[in-house]
């Protein structure tokens, strides 16, 4: 019964695998953290990130950072799909 359930657990991680995604079968919250006092004039807050590190969600805290010219960043997000979730980052646009 181990096996089984063993196996079935590795398939559903492949299976939740792809070029663009990596899909588990809950969202994680985002850790609560401090956020550091801007650099200066002019700089944007980048949001915390979820990064697929050897097969896991890692989080990765914000940062400051100068935008890009005329761009707006949007925060990453967790999008749901009928095989659980998956984060999509954040971006700029």
């Amino acid at each position: 019964m181990k096996r089984i359930l063993l196996l079935a657990f590795i398939l559903f991680t492949i299976a939740g695998c792809n070029s663009s995604h990596y899909v588990i079968s809950t969202q994680l919250p985002v850790p609560v953290y401090e956020k550091p006092i801007s650099p200066g004039p002019g700089y944007v807050w980048i949001d915390g990130d979820w990064k697929v590190e050897d097969g896991n969600y890692i989080w990765h805290e914000g940062h400051w950072r100068k935008p890009k010219v005329h761009k707006v960043w949007h925060p990453g997000y967790w999008q749901s799909t009928t095989n659980g979730w998956y984060w999509q980052p954040g971006r700029w646009q």
